[in-house]
């Protein structure tokens, strides 16, 4: 999913990274990353891409990530349902 995001980004104009890089610094580029991969860090803005909040009400694993996605942020957060 992560790549498919990145991927339509990039079709967009938008300058990306995503989880093949090993992330050592950030740039002004758009950082798409799985949910597994941002654990610790903090973003100024994070977007969720279509979440599946019904997957994540199964599992407790899954609501912890869910968690961990929705926290990353220190400004503003943005969550997109495709469906």
């Amino acid at each position: 999913e992560a790549k498919e995001a990145g991927n339509l980004l990039r079709s967009l104009g938008l300058s990306t990274t995503s989880e093949e890089k090993e992330i050592t610094e950030f740039s002004r580029a758009v950082s798409v990353l799985p949910v597994a991969m941002v654990k610790g860090l903090e973003f100024d803005v994070v977007v969720l891409w279509d979440p599946d909040i019904e997957r994540c009400l199964e599992s407790q694993k899954r609501a912890k990530l869910l968690y961990v996605a929705a926290t990353r942020t220190l400004h503003e957060l943005y969550v997109l349902r495709c469906r």
